[in-house]
C-alpha cells in the first residue's frame, strides 16, 4: 500500500476486518524497524508487534462499543494538545466511523479541517454514505472492495435471524438475544443498512428467479423500515415488529 501519511485525514470504506488489516499494514509502513521487508505480516519487530496488538504509543485506536461517546472522542483532545517533535508522527484510528453521532462528529470537525503538524487521522467505515459530508470533504477517500456475502454474525448477532432462514422460526431465542444486545437507534440503522446491502447484492448476483424475487421483497421491506427508523428507546419494539413481518420464502 502506498504511504499517504502526508495526507493527514483519510477516510477508508470497506469490510471492517479487511480495513483493520490494511490499517495495520499502513501503520507498519510508518513505524516498522525493518524498512527493507516486503511482507509486513511476517515482521515481528517491536513496533510491528505493538501495532498488531493495538498498543503502539504513537497510535490511538478508538473502537466504539455502540455509537461514539463524547468521553471516547475526548481522548483525541487529551493527546492532541501536545506538540510533536520534528518528523514525529501520531495516528488516530477511528474504527466504525459511521457510528459517530452528530455531536461527536461535530466535535472533531475543526481538528479534521486542520490537524496539528504530525497528527494524522484514519477513519474506517463500512458505509461512506452515512458519514457527514463535512467529514468527507476534509478527507482523502479510499474505497476497498467488499466481500459479496460476508457477514460478521459475531459482531452483529441479530443478523442471523434474517439471513439464516431457519432462525425466523425461533421467536423466543430472538427476543432473548434482542434484550441482551440493548440496541439503540444508531445500531438499528446500521443493521438495517447491512441487511439492505446484503439482499441487494443477492438480488443482482443470484441466478435463481425464486431467490431474486425473495431478495427483492426483502429489499423493498427494509426500505420501508429505513424510512421509519426506531425512535429513542423504541429499538426493541421496532425489531420485534421487523421480525414478525419479515418476508418469508
Amino acid at each position: 500500500m502506498k504511504n499517504d501519511s502526508l495526507v493527514p485525514v483519510q477516510l477508508w470504506e470497506g469490510d471492517n476486518k479487511n480495513l483493520v488489516e490494511k490499517t495495520i499494514a499502513f501503520l507498519q509502513l510508518n513505524f516498522c524497524i525493518n524498512k527493507s521487508i516486503d511482507n509486513f505480516s511476517e515482521c515481528y519487530c517491536n513496533n510491528c508487534r505493538k501495532l498488531k496488538s493495538f498498543s503502539h504509543s504513537s497510535v490511538l485506536w478508538l473502537k466504539p462499543q455502540k455509537s461514539y461517546s463524547v468521553d471516547l472522542i475526548e481522548q483525541i483532545f487529551e493527546k492532541i494538545q501536545f506538540n510533536l517533535d520534528k518528523d514525529q508522527k501520531f495516528f488516530f484510528v477511528l474504527e466504525k466511523a459511521h457510528l459517530l453521532t452528530a455531536a461527536t462528529a461535530n466535535k472533531i470537525l475543526k481538528i479534521l479541517e486542520e490537524p496539528p503538524v504530525g497528527y494524522n487521522f484514519i477513519l474506517l467505515t463500512n458505509n461512506i454514505k452515512i458519514i457527514l459530508p463535512t467529514i468527507k470533504s476534509r478527507s482523502l477517500i479510499k474505497q476497498f472492495p467488499k466481500a459479496e456475502f460476508e457477514i460478521d454474525f459475531e459482531e452483529y448477532p441479530l443478523l442471523k435471524y434474517f439471513i439464516e432462514k431457519q432462525k425466523l422460526n425461533d421467536p423466543i431465542t430472538f427476543e432473548s438475544d434482542l434484550k441482551k444486545l440493548e440496541l439503540n437507534e444508531t445500531d438499528s440503522l446500521e443493521i438495517l443498512n447491512i441487511l439492505f446491502n446484503y439482499f441487494s447484492k443477492k438480488q443482482i448476483l443470484c441466478d435463481k428467479n425464486e431467490t431474486k424475487e425473495y431478495a427483492l421483497n426483502v429489499v423493498n421491506f427494509i426500505k420501508k423500515q429505513i424510512l421509519i427508523p426506531p425512535q429513542s428507546g423504541s429499538s426493541n419494539l421496532f425489531w420485534k415488529n421487523v421480525y414478525l413481518n419479515f418476508p418469508q420464502k
